[in-house]
């Protein structure tokens, strides 16, 4: 698949994904879209509310080595300016864009939030804190979530085969 001029289109990523991506950013460019094989669900609030404090946290290890896998298949994107971000999520079931963003807060971090040095999860653990990736902070004033979330919905997105695609573009003063 032909990618637009400086984005990159893994073929890892099944067509359906990578060609729900295109039309997204076709007509408005985009910095970087990254491609991540996690699953909010995995982490959602409803699922994990009542769950101990390290159930919970046991989370992040997958959420990041996915956020770690697809930010580097994206070609490593660096950038320093506040940016909006469009997300569309393929997953078994919808998820509201509440618990769907939560559920993705270990991705956020490492794309866009203060993360730690390092190439592998284990050097992650221990190292310093750097700014993040694709904006220099997660807080407001850098990364704007546009909303609602575009959800693809089907059995062919359950478990193990769920990706969420992350478009970033740089916001519009």
């Amino acid at each position: 698949m032909a990618g637009t001029p400086g984005l990159v289109w893994p073929e890892k990523v099944p067509v359906e994904v990578r060609l729900a991506a295109r039309a997204s950013v076709e007509g408005a460019p985009a910095i970087a879209v990254v491609f991540v094989p996690y699953d909010a669900g995995r982490a959602n609030p409803n699922r994990l509310g009542g769950k101990h404090w390290s159930r919970r946290h046991s989370e992040a290890d997958p959420a990041q080595l996915a956020a770690m896998w697809g930010y580097r298949e994206a070609g490593d994107p660096t950038n320093d300016r506040p940016v909006t971000v469009e997300l569309v999520s393929f997953r078994e079931r919808s998820l509201d864009d509440d618990n769907l963003l939560a559920g993705l807060k270990a991705v956020r971090d490492y794309l866009f939030g203060k993360v730690r040095a390092g190439g592998t999860l284990e050097s992650l653990k221990g190292s310093r804190m750097v700014p993040g990736r694709l904006a220099p902070d997660d807080s407001r004033e850098w990364v704007e979530y546009r909303l609602p979330v575009r959800m693809v919905t089907g059995p062919q997105w359950k478990g193990p085969k769920a990706w969420t695609v992350f478009i970033v573009r740089l916001r519009e003063e």
